[in-house]
């Protein structure tokens, strides 16, 4: 198996979209979501990552997928996109909106980033009870 691109950051925040010289912006990173009761309705937030082609890697289109799981490992959410990273070490950012999602409980949630169905690295998010 040839090498996989490698994920170079991941965050979560109120809101991302691409704006002026193609400059990704992120506003309102966040770690934590507060809710009043369960289960709980976010109404919009966006994972934004960042993954680089390795130097040895000759493939140049790829399949991203961003999943979410609950602490027993149901899905959540989920969303894909096809990535083209035409140069050796290039990058590609993929913003990621999720919206009206449902988190049935308090607790952890874990981020999971596939490229072509593997995985390759993730973060985790805590919804707590205000």
């Amino acid at each position: 198996m040839s090498n996989m691109p490698k994920l170079l950051f991941l965050h979560i925040c109120d809101y991302a979209f691409q704006g002026p010289s193609n400059k990704t912006n992120l506003i309102g990173i966040f770690e934590n979501i507060n809710a009043k009761d369960f289960p709980a309705i976010h109404p919009n937030f966006s994972i934004v990552t960042n993954i680089q082609r390795t130097g040895e890697e000759t493939k140049k289109r790829y399949n991203q997928e961003i999943i979410i799981k609950d602490k027993d490992g149901n899905i959540i959410s989920r969303a894909n996109k096809d990535l083209v990273i035409d140069k050796p070490n290039g990058k590609a950012i993929f913003a990621a909106n999720f919206l009206m999602t449902k988190f049935p409980s308090a607790g952890e949630y874990k981020i999971i980033i596939l490229i072509d169905n593997n995985e390759i690295g993730g973060g985790k998010f805590n919804v707590t009870k205000m």
